[in-house]
C-alpha cells in the first residue's frame, strides 16, 4: 500500500479523475491518505480520518512510507485557528485553514507556533457567514456535513464525511432532551438524510445553508430566520459528546 500527505493549504477531491468533475470533498493541510490506484495524472485515494474515497491530482501528492504514515497518525491534533506556518530552513511560509492537522507539521518541516493557544476545540461560531460550497471543509467555503465534521474532529470525535452516514453515529436523543452540541439531522425520512446542523441551545441551530448561519429549531425542523418558513424537516438527533 502507498501513502501520501497534503502539503498544500487544501486541495479538492473529485468524483472522477477529471478536473471538471464534481468536487466531493477537500483535504486540508497535514491530512494523510492511502493511494488505492493511480493513472498518469490522477490517484484514487482514501482519507485516513474518515475513509472517504475520491480522486486527487498526482502533483498534490507527497508520498510517505508505511512507517511514516503510522507515526504521523499515532496522535493527531488540529488547529482551532487559521495559521501562518514558517519553514525554518527555507523561510517559506503558508496559511493553513482551521481544522488542519498540526500533528504533521514537524514531519513537513514547519515550525509550529505556541500549541497552547491554537490547539483548542473549534468554536462553530467562528464559521458564521462562511459561504456554502458543496464538498468544502474550510472558511473559504463549506457544506453542512463538512462543517459538522471539522468542528467535531477538534473534540477527537471522528465521523464520516456525508450527513447520511454521520446520522448513524452517536446516541439517539429526543427533542425534549436536546443539549448544546447535539447534531440534528434533516431530510424526507431516516433513510434519506440530506442535511445536518449543530444545536446551540435556546432553540437555535447553526448550519451551512447558503452560508453558515443561525436559525431557529422546533420539533418540525429548521425555521429560516428570514422567511420564517421551515426549510429542513427534523428526523433525528444524535449526541456525540461535542463541547464548545
Amino acid at each position: 500500500m502507498n501513502y501520501g500527505i497534503i502539503k498544500e493549504s487544501l486541495i479538492p477531491v473529485r468524483k472522477k479523475d477529471n478536473s471538471k468533475s464534481e468536487m466531493i470533498n477537500q483535504l486540508l493541510f497535514g491530512e494523510t491518505f492511502k493511494i488505492i490506484e493511480k493513472n498518469k495524472k490522477w490517484s484514487l485515494i482514501s482519507s485516513y480520518l474518515d475513509n472517504y474515497i475520491g480522486w486527487i491530482e498526482n502533483n498534490n501528492i507527497y508520498k510517505i512510507t508505511d512507517q511514516e504514515f503510522k507515526l504521523i497518525n499515532r496522535e493527531v491534533f488540529f488547529s482551532s485557528k487559521e495559521l501562518k506556518l514558517i519553514n525554518p530552513e527555507n523561510k517559506y511560509s503558508q496559511i493553513i485553514p482551521i481544522g488542519s492537522q498540526l500533528s504533521s507539521c514537524s514531519y513537513l518541516n514547519y515550525r509550529v507556533p505556541d500549541l497552547v493557544n491554537i490547539v483548542n476545540k473549534i468554536d462553530p461560531l467562528d464559521f458564521i457567514n462562511t459561504p456554502y460550497l458543496w464538498g468544502g471543509k474550510s472558511k473559504y467555503g463549506i457544506d453542512c456535513s463538512g462543517f459538522a465534521q471539522i468542528v467535531l474532529r477538534s473534540n477527537n470525535v471522528f465521523i464520516p464525511r456525508d450527513a447520511k452516514d454521520q446520522a448513524k453515529f452517536g446516541k439517539v436523543v429526543n427533542y425534549e432532551s436536546l443539549k448544546r452540541g447535539d447534531l440534528c439531522f434533516f431530510g424526507d425520512d431516516l433513510e434519506k438524510i440530506t442535511h445536518v446542523g449543530i444545536y446551540l441551545g435556546n432553540k437555535r441551530i447553526i448550519h451551512a445553508f447558503e452560508k453558515v448561519r443561525i436559525d431557529k429549531l422546533d420539533k418540525k425542523g429548521i425555521i429560516n430566520s428570514s422567511s420564517l418558513k421551515i426549510t429542513h424537516k427534523l428526523k433525528s438527533i444524535r449526541r456525540m459528546n461535542l463541547a464548545f
